[in-house]
């Protein structure tokens, strides 16, 4: 099981992807998380995944953070700016395309 976690973690990292996580907006209604962390994956990305989780109907930008890079004050934690892009964007289908 470790091991399949691990190739699909690698595969996912070569491959850029985007991540996506379902949750409950402040209303009640189903929203999506959507992570394109890194250098290796642009705004595109999350776009590209938000249309996908979407199914075509659209979706509306509810809330999202722009290009940051993250500060550790744990020694090792992030050894390049790559690791410590944060991207990320919450959208809920049904919307007008933005």
């Amino acid at each position: 099981m470790k091991t399949a976690y691990v190739a699909a973690t690698a595969a996912c990292l070569l491959s850029a992807c985007a991540s996506s996580q379902a949750i409950t907006g402040t209303d009640g209604r189903e929203e999506h998380l959507i992570n394109c962390p890194g250098l290796a994956l642009s705004w595109k990305e999350c776009s590209r995944k938000a249309e996908e989780k979407c199914g075509g109907k659209g979706y509306k930008v509810v809330d999202r953070v722009k290009d940051a890079d993250l500060v550790s004050t744990i020694p090792g934690q992030f050894t390049t700016a790559a690791q410590a892009r944060v991207r990320w964007v919450k959208i809920r289908c049904g919307g007008s395309k933005p």
